[in-house]
């Protein structure tokens, strides 16, 4: 009895002798990978020969309600494949996910041979020749259980306690060696995670559109910049590395240094506007921001800056707006009872310019000819009176045609001959003027009244001289009218566009004007107002007893693309042969429009209608690409009333409206915001900007 149990003890020695030399084994191929699949592998494989079996494999994950599993590494004996490791997602069946339900709800290994209980069902045993398994979930730290399975294909040798044993072992040494590998996973792809954000903040660093400047805070010394900052003030970056950020005479200019004082001590400040030089040495409007910031461990302060010098002139411009948008208003409230009353005035007027006319005819007594003469010159000053009221309480807007500023010049000269009598004129037109593109009307109604300023600011001049100069460039027209008369008082020159203002009749402060002349006060401001509306500019200068300069700038508006726009848009990504339905009143303006979307580089194919009903036509017999609305139209329907009944049947269509009307100016910039297939163009505008604005709602519809 007792030889018996010593020979037990042996033999259990021996196996546990055996056991642990296949856990050292399994250990040695665990710790030693260099490689996770290989060492999966090389596992599995001992895994074949220490239990002899013919398949063995790891599924993952061992999760009875996941919709598929994969095959992550299978060792098999020849003749006995299995399903083949891949990534490949196989999806769940009810067989598989019942045999993850038996070994996530148990402690230990289950087994499925003609002992256990668990018998191998048939459609195992007929498929892949399974005569008894083996399974068990392994459990890693930092990921879902994996499923680990071994197969006899063979034999149905029942498994024994020790293999169990030794199986629930390797199980376990299998979950150690999953946690290293997915820990390593882990901590290289925190790593390259790590790694990847120091990349990517160190682009956005160099790539954000606003300057960044890291600096030392003790000294101010700047250690880093970005692109934006060098690109906004045109330093080199050898340039302003090591510099003192607030040194004299670098970067911030000495009037709004002091604003900055508080900076190597606060470190922080929030938007505060500063003006800065750039590398040419001009002075430019900045808006800065600083916070102090840890960079590896070490204090810095971080500022960024941009350069609204822009957004200050915009800011400047629609302050100026806003402005002459309220005084716009008043205006037009004065021009309204101003327009009524002229008109009732003009009546009152021809009648009584009637019948003056009337009594000299057959006056024979020269006193009271005189006295009829007297009445009817007065008749005559009350109607440009009251003309000049008309022009102030209409804000129509230009039409626009092309003709010649220099015969328009002379035109006008001629009309006024009888006024120019005893003046001098000199006058240079140049000979090679382009064509204004403006209303011919109103063109004309503001050289009038400049030439009747210059005519009775000279009137008690010994030897008055006109002096009239016509130039171009590519962009504009220039014409200059220079007289030789009393001048403007310099405390008044910022007044002489207010309606209403004059320095003629009991205004007359410098006693210069003969007594016979009356100003409305309302001249010169309906030729700014004129000149504005299309897009000009007029200033003058002007010394007492010496005279006036007068300049008026126009915008060339050309008939096609220059040579040099068609080369840039050429570089340009276009939008070709596309189908264009043009609708504007003006020919002058339709003809250029169809001829430069028609030629190279676009061959749009385009129509052109002249009114609201032709267009209707044009769109119930045919399709459109895009649609080039004008405002005011003649006949029932306007520009409005087009946009929103194509908007009705198409939203898609990108339509562009060309207008300098008030009313529709008010209206389009929340229509704009709705409808992001919209755009607009105030007139008159350069051919460049409108097919630019085409070009651009073409590539927008395509995102």
């Amino acid at each position: 009895m007792r030889n018996k149990i010593v020979h037990n003890d042996e033999t259990k020695g021996k196996k546990a002798k055996i056991n642990w030399e296949h856990l050292d084994t399994v250990n040695h191929i665990i710790i030693n990978f260099r490689n996770t699949q290989k060492m999966l592998k090389d596992l599995l494989d001992a895994m074949l020969d220490i239990f002899n079996c013919d398949r063995a494999w790891l599924v993952h994950p061992c999760d009875p309600c996941a919709d598929f599993f994969t095959v992550k590494v299978e060792s098999t004996r020849p003749g006995y494949p299995g399903l083949g490791a891949s990534d490949k997602k196989i999806p769940m069946t009810l067989e598989m996910s019942e045999s993850m339900k038996s070994v996530t709800g148990a402690d230990k290994p289950v087994l499925y041979d003609t002992k256990s209980g668990f018998g191998i069902p048939d459609w195992m045993a007929d498929e892949y020749q399974i005569k008894s398994a083996i399974r068990m979930a392994v459990y890693p730290k930092f990921d879902q259980a994996w499923l680990l399975g071994m197969h006899r294909c063979k034999s149905d040798r029942p498994w024994t306690n020790e293999e169990k044993m030794l199986f629930n072992s390797i199980g376990r040494r299998l979950s150690d060696g999953l946690n290293a590998i997915l820990l390593i996973r882990e901590l290289k792809k925190a790593n390259k995670t790590l790694m990847e954000s120091e990349d990517s903040l160190a682009k956005i660093f160099h790539s954000s559109p606003m300057g960044i400047v890291i600096l030392k805070p003790e000294k101010l010394e700047i250690l880093n910049v970005n692109q934006s900052f060098l690109n906004t003030t045109g330093f080199d970056q050898e340039q302003v590395l090591g510099k003192d950020f607030l040194g004299e005479d670098f970067f911030i200019v000495p009037e709004t240094m002091i604003i900055l004082a508080g900076l190597k001590k606060k470190g922080a400040f929030s938007q505060v506007d500063i003006k800065f030089y750039n590398k040419q040495g001009l002075v430019r409007d900045g808006r800065l921001s600083s916070q102090r910031v840890n960079i590896s461990g070490k204090q810095r302060i971080q500022i960024t800056i941009e350069d609204i010098t822009d957004y200050k002139k915009v800011e400047k411009e629609k302050l100026a707006a806003q402005c002459h948008a309220a005084e716009q208003e008043k205006y037009a409230l004065i021009g309204q009872v101003a327009g009524k009353m002229a008109h009732d005035f003009n009546n009152i007027l021809g009648a009584i310019m009637g019948n003056a006319e009337l009594s000299l005819l057959d006056c024979k007594d020269p006193e009271a000819a005189k006295t009829f003469e007297l009445i009817l010159d007065q008749t005559k000053k009350g109607r440009n009176l009251t003309k000049n009221l008309v022009a102030f309480a209409r804000d129509q807007e230009p039409k626009q045609d092309f003709f010649n500023i220099n015969e328009k010049i002379s035109l006008v000269l001629n009309l006024l001959k009888k006024d120019l009598k005893g003046i001098h004129i000199i006058s240079y037109f140049s000979a090679s003027m382009p064509e204004l593109l403006a209303d011919p009307g109103m063109i004309e109604n503001a050289l009038v009244n400049i030439f009747h300023n210059s005519i009775h600011a000279m009137g008690n001049e010994e030897n008055p001289v006109l002096k009239i100069l016509t130039l171009s460039d590519d962009d504009n027209i220039l014409i200059k009218i220079e007289d030789n008369g009393c001048g403007i008082p310099k405390e008044h020159q910022r007044s002489v566009y207010a309606p209403a203002f004059t320095l003629k009749n009991s205004k007359d402060v410098l006693n210069a004007y003969d007594k016979s002349v009356k100003g409305t006060g309302y001249g010169l401001f309906n030729v700014k107002k004129i000149i504005q509306k299309h897009k000009g500019r007029i200033w003058f200068e002007s010394k007492v007893n010496k005279g006036t300069k007068f300049f008026i700038s126009l915008p060339v508006i050309k008939k096609d693309l220059t040579k040099k726009e068609k080369t840039e848009l050429e570089k340009a990504i276009l939008h070709k042969a596309k189908k264009i339905l043009i609708v504007e009143d003006e020919q002058s303006i339709s003809d250029v429009q169809s001829l430069i979307l028609a030629d190279k580089p676009f061959f749009h194919i385009v129509d052109v209608a002249h009114n609201g009903d032709m267009a209707m036509e044009f769109l119930k017999t045919h399709t459109y690409d895009l649609i080039s609305l004008d405002y005011r139209l003649p006949g029932g329907l306007n520009g409005m009333d087009l946009y929103k009944t194509i908007r009705k049947k198409d939203t898609r269509i990108p339509i562009v409206f060309i207008s300098g009307n008030i009313e529709f100016l008010e209206s389009i910039i929340a229509l704009k915001k709705k409808d992001k297939r919209l755009d607009h163009l105030s007139k008159p505008c350069q051919n460049k900007e409108y097919v630019d604005c085409i070009n651009h709602l073409f590539g927008s519809i395509e995102i």
